[in-house]
C-alpha cells in the first residue's frame, strides 16, 4: 500500500468519525445544519472511497482500465451531485415545514461541532502535506 492509499484510508476513517459525531449531535440538538453537514461528509466518504478504488486500479498499470476510469469518474460526479442536490432539497423542505424545533443541548452541540472542525482542519492539513 503506497502513501496516497494509506492517506485516503486514514481520511475515510476520520470522515466516518465525523459522520457519526455530526449525526449524533444533530439528533440530540435538533439542528438541521448539523444534519446537512453529516450528509455532506457522507458524500465526501463516497468520493474518497471511489478515489481509493481508482488508485488501486491505477497501480495495476493495466491499459484497458484507462477508458473505464474516465467514464466512471464522470458518472460518479453526476451521482454525487444529484445526491447533494436531493439532500439540499430535502433539508430545505424540512426547514420550511413550519414545525418550530427548539434546539437542545446547545453547549454540547457547540463543543462537538468545534471538535469536528478541529478534525476537519487537521485532516485537510494532512491531505495537503501528503499531496
Amino acid at each position: 500500500m503506497n502513501r496516497k492509499q494509506q492517506t485516503l484510508l486514514i481520511t475515510i476513517g476520520a470522515n466516518g468519525l465525523l459522520i457519526v459525531l455530526r449525526f449524533i449531535l444533530a439528533f440530540v440538538s435538533g439542528s438541521i445544519a448539523l444534519k446537512a453537514n453529516a450528509w455532506h461528509s457522507l458524500a465526501d466518504v463516497v468520493v474518497l472511497g471511489i478515489v481509493y478504488v481508482g488508485l488501486v486500479i491505477a497501480a495495476q498499470k493495466d491499459e484497458r482500465f484507462k477508458g473505464l476510469i474516465a467514464r466512471a469518474e464522470n458518472i460518479v460526479a453526476i451521482i454525487v451531485a444529484c445526491f447533494i442536490f436531493y439532500m439540499g432539497l430535502d433539508l430545505f423542505f424540512e426547514s420550511i415545514s413550519g414545525e418550530a424545533v427548539e434546539l437542545g443541548y446547545v453547549v454540547w452541540a457547540a463543543l462537538g461541532s468545534f471538535f469536528g472542525v478541529c478534525i476537519t482542519y487537521f485532516m485537510g492539513r494532512y491531505l495537503l502535506y501528503v499531496g
